[in-house]
């Protein structure tokens, strides 16, 4: 599936966010190897695991990876992961 995220600026907008402000992550794929992407994130305000789906916003110029984005609300969340699927499997994909 060729994963790859991090915590550094070109997959994650605030890199130090406060409580209450909103992150938008990313996650590369290979191309067209993924059908679906969640993020699955634990939000301490409201004790609650929530899941936000996310879309493919760009492929690179190489032809080889999708990018897929979703935003994590307002909470004060304490860590997140990623649900991948691609039709016939599903894994889990820690970065925080």
């Amino acid at each position: 599936m060729d994963l790859f995220s991090d915590q550094g600026s070109m997959y994650d907008s605030n890199t130090q966010p406060s409580a209450g402000d909103p992150v938008t992550v990313r996650l590369r794929t290979g191309h067209g190897n993924v059908t679906s992407v969640n993020i699955k994130y634990y939000d301490t305000a409201d004790d609650t695991f929530h899941y936000v789906p996310m879309t493919i916003v760009s492929t690179d110029p190489t032809g080889r990876f999708d990018y897929w984005q979703g935003t994590i609300g307002r909470g004060a969340r304490e860590y997140y992961r990623f649900q991948i699927s691609n039709g016939a499997a599903t894994v889990w994909y820690n970065v925080s």
